[in-house]
């Protein structure tokens, strides 16, 4: 893989670690798009992963992506409407005063998949948390993110086939599309904590922690993909 200017693959890097770094690259270029970051928090999420500040022609580049992502947005809009509305047709839910119980519909002509091929990680998290467990399988995958205080920041990449549960007491919910997935994002009132439920064609994603919205549309909007090894 060519190396990126300023930033040098290191030789002990795995093939799954430098496709992680090809799609955190990727994912840079659709940070803008929603706004979200700052050049110092992409800088702060270079750095997490890679040791070092984001390469400065990323930097440069932003506005051009940001123009372009608004002009295909404005291009593709009647039709994207219309996928996002499908997909979430997808999700069933039983919600109850404390939890909602999350199923995927399969598809008309065959069966929601059981497993993963790769799982999601954030390149941003909030200042002060620090990876404390991770459980990765292509039954399912769970990254666990702590913060200096004690709360916990999940990150749960489920295949179609699962159905999970999670806490939604005493939240509001509302539907969004972010880092190309659609689904539904709960807040508490105090905005002291929040949820994502996120549906792509191959999985689904939930993100839970004690943290507000503003501060977990920054960690969607910087999701990257890391393919899980079958050695």
């Amino acid at each position: 893989m060519p190396n990126h200017p300023r930033t040098k693959i290191p030789e002990t890097w795995t093939p799954e670690e430098e496709q992680a770094y090809r799609e955190f690259l990727e994912a840079c270029k659709t940070f803008p798009k929603e706004g979200l970051l700052t050049r110092e928090e992409l800088d702060q999420a270079h750095r997490r992963i890679f040791g070092e500040p984001m390469p400065q022609p990323l930097r440069r580049a932003k506005r051009f992506w940001a123009i372009a992502a608004a002009a295909v947005a404005i291009a593709a809009s009647m039709v994207t409407v219309s996928a996002f509305q499908n997909q979430l047709r997808r999700f069933f839910l039983r919600e109850t005063p404390i939890a909602t119980d999350v199923a995927v519909i399969p598809p008309d002509d065959g069966e929601n998949s059981e497993t993963i091929s790769y799982y999601w990680d954030a390149a941003y998290v909030p200042e002060g948390y620090v990876l404390d467990y991770t459980d990765i399988s292509d039954l399912g995958t769970i990254l666990s993110y702590k913060s200096q205080s004690g709360t916990y920041l999940d990150i749960s990449t489920i295949p179609l086939n699962g159905t999970p549960t999670f806490d939604t007491e005493d939240t509001q919910k509302q539907e969004i599309r972010i880092s190309g997935g659609s689904g539904y994002l709960y807040t508490t009132e105090d905005d002291s904590k929040t949820r994502l439920l996120l549906l792509y064609e191959d999985g689904y994603l939930i993100l839970a922690g004690g943290i507000t919205q503003d501060e977990m549309l920054k960690i969607a909007d910087s999701l990257y993909k890391i393919n899980i090894s079958t050695n």
